[in-house]
Order: structure tokens, then sequence, then C-alpha cells
């Protein structure tokens, strides 16, 4: 099965029908998406898109039915996920679908059918009508729901402590991403995530100083820019004698900083130390 690109147009519009004029957002997959036909890994790098006068805005996103897991239901084992920023007019929810290359490869978001919301890193979910948005249950989970497993008896014995000690691990340990929903303050919590996705998309918006600080964690930004719009930063964050480099602050471009919670710096309050940054990808 090779995958296919469905061109979506993302058709909001307010209460008189006026489409949406200002405000961006992005569409993320529930997780990575292996696709062997193509010999790809799709991953959960966000699809952002922005609203402006003249046109509604579209993207291209795989269907979900031409890549990755399949239910036995024939429903598919992913969705894409909308997120809007919070310059959206309305502050509208984020929001899970299924998009089906069986409904045609140019696809109006009014046309589809919203179904229970599946967060990003998560793969199966009950199969979901996508024509009413019903979900289905087979017979397996009728008889589940219906004659439920009776609870355990207490646990007897030793076991073994659970926390980590010293040696090596045996696979690799992945980051956890977040995207921030921009405004003119920022809100970051790192106990979220260690790697942060911030669309900017508007001048004078603000980095937060994070909640959940602990010495010595390490964290990234990567900034996506919307436009020619230059990145600030709230009084915890610190760049040191260098300063602060020349942001990209230009549309379609990239840059990450990394920072480190440091407990004695800012003459012993604490500050976000700048680690390094890299500038400029495509």
């Amino acid at each position: 099965m090779t995958a296919q690109l469905v061109t979506l147009i993302i058709d909001r519009t307010d209460g008189a029908e006026n489409p949406y004029t200002q405000g961006s957002g992005v569409w993320i997959p529930s997780s990575e998406i292996p696709d062997p036909a193509d010999h790809i890994l799709i991953g959960q790098d966000p699809i952002p898109f922005m609203f402006s006068a003249g046109a509604f805005p579209s993207v291209q996103l795989v269907a979900n039915d031409t890549a990755g897991p399949q239910q036995s239901s024939g429903a598919p084992g992913w969705s894409w996920i909308v997120k809007y920023g919070s310059n959206v007019p309305g502050n509208p929810p984020s929001a899970s679908y299924y998009i089906l290359s069986t409904n045609g490869l140019t696809q109006r978001l009014s046309q589809l059918v919203p179904i229970p919301l599946i967060q990003p890193g998560i793969e199966y979910v009950s199969a979901v009508n996508s024509k009413t948005g019903a979900v289905v249950l087979s017979a397996a989970d009728v008889g589940a729901l219906a004659n439920p497993s009776p609870a355990g008896g207490a646990l007897s014995g030793s076991y073994p402590n659970p926390g980590f000690g010293s040696g090596v691990m045996g696979g690799y340990l992945a980051p956890k991403v977040k995207t921030l929903v921009d405004g003119a303050s920022v809100p970051v919590d790192l106990s979220q995530a260690n790697l942060f996705r911030w669309l900017l998309n508007s001048p004078g918006h603000s980095l937060a100083n994070p909640s959940n600080l602990v010495d010595g964690l390490a964290f990234v930004v990567r900034i996506i820019y919307g436009g020619p719009y230059t990145p600030l930063f709230g009084t915890a964050y610190e760049f040191g004698s260098d300063g602060q480099p020349t942001w990209s602050a230009s549309a379609g471009k990239i840059d990450e900083v990394g920072f480190a919670y440091n407990a004695d710096a800012g003459a012993g309050s604490g500050s976000l130390t700048c680690r390094g940054w890299k500038l400029g990808y495509t």
C-alpha cells in the first residue's frame, strides 16, 4: 500500500460565515507512522498553516488509510490532530480526524467528522464510523464490558526495587515533544516535555519563564518562524556574556536553542542558562 497525499482545505468561518483572516495552527499525526511500501518513517513534526485574507489555507497530509497501522475493523489505527493557536478567533479546541483517500484527494475540513481525540504517541483507537462519528465495539469488546474480570487478591512475597541503578540501556530513549501555544506570553511547563516546538506567528511574543524547574534539567526550544518576527524570552533565560544570537526571524526558517536550569546561577536565585544554538534550518 503506497501512501497518498490529500490536500485539505481548512475552511473555518465565524458565525456569519466570514472566513478567518488571522491566526495559525498545526496538524500532527497521533504517532510516528511506518510506511514500509515507500521505505520511509513519517515523523510527528507539525505541519503549520496560517489564516489570512483572500483564501482558505490548505495543507497536504498523508491519507490515514494508505499508510501506517490499520485496525481489523477497517478503520485506521492512527489519526491526524489539529491544534489551533491562541490567536485564532473563538479559541477552537484541538480535534482528531480520519482523512481517507476514498473521500477524494482534495477535501474540506467542514466535510470531516471529528473522532475521539487521540493524543500524539497513541496509535490504536476504537473503531469509529468516519461518516457518523459513532464508536463501533466488537462482540469481544461488548463481552469484556459486560463481564469484567474480578479484581485480584492482595500481593504477597518480596519484589525488587523498581528504581534505576547503574548499567547500560538496552535501547534508545526518545525525547518527549510538545507544541507550545503561541501568544503574547507563551507558557512552558518543563514537566511535559524536553523539546518544545514554538510556531512564532506575531511580533512581540515572548517565551514565559517555565514552571516545574529542576536543577540540571535540560531542554530544547525549536522556533518555527511564521514571519519576520524576533523571539523574546522571559527574565529567567540567561545567554551569558555572548548575548543572544542574531535570530533567523524569517518565514520558513527554523532555529533551535538549548537551555538548562542552573540553580546556582543568577546570584543563587537560579536561571535558565543557554547551552548553545543552531540557526537557519529549512
